[in-house]
């Protein structure tokens, strides 16, 4: 019988890890793959409809892999934001003034969506999203099993919900934000992309 040395041990661990990292990384690539695909089906839009956002708000062009798009947290999280398109065009800034863009009160032309998820199981994913509560904005963790698409469906249907609910509020609900915001040192977990002017 042969014996292994202490050395190939070693090498043996790391070589276990490199394999077992790029597997995690891997799958829960694919299953921040499959939330950007789930939410176009739900949203009844084409995928070129919802873009990833770089953490210095960049669009990943379509096609291009969105690995720089992701941050991990301190709790280990993949962290990543979907954009979805809502408007071509974007608002003319023209008969309001740039203050009322540099504070957000314009309308948006999309809205930004923070996810993040963790692998807890072999197909098994802790997902935090915004969430509405009582007409109150916040922040939920699901659970989502990649084998039962029905675990997604209250996921996406708490996603909806915050959005529509941004929106249905309008320029009031945006001065409301406002004011919250300074008022408070939490990072905001929704956004807007704001329009460009000529």
């Amino acid at each position: 019988m042969m014996t292994v040395s202490k050395f190939e041990q070693l090498k043996n661990l790391v070589s276990q890890d490199y394999k077992n990292t790029y597997l995690y990384v891997d799958e829960s690539f694919r299953f921040i793959e499959t939330i950007y695909k789930k939410t176009a089906e739900y949203l009844g839009c084409q995928l070129n409809n919802i873009s990833f956002l770089t953490s210095e708000n960049g669009l990943i062009p379509l096609g291009y892999h969105f690995r720089d798009a992701i941050s991990i947290d301190k709790e280990g999280f993949f962290g990543f934001q979907l954009l979805i398109k809502l408007e071509d065009e974007g608002f003319n800034i023209n008969n309001c003034g740039r203050s009322f863009a540099d504070k957000n009160l314009l309308p948006p032309s999309g809205i930004v969506l923070y996810i993040s998820i963790q692998k807890i199981d072999a197909n098994v994913y802790s997902v935090v999203t915004p969430h509405l509560e009582k007409d109150e904005i916040g922040s939920k963790k699901f659970t989502i099993n990649t084998y039962e698409n029905l675990s997604y469906a209250e996921f996406l249907e708490s996603c909806f919900n915050v959005m529509e609910k941004i929106l249905e509020g309008g320029l009031n609900e945006r001065s409301r934000r406002l004011s919250l915001e300074s008022n408070s040192v939490n990072k905001v977990a929704f956004g807007f992309q704001l329009p460009l002017s000529e």
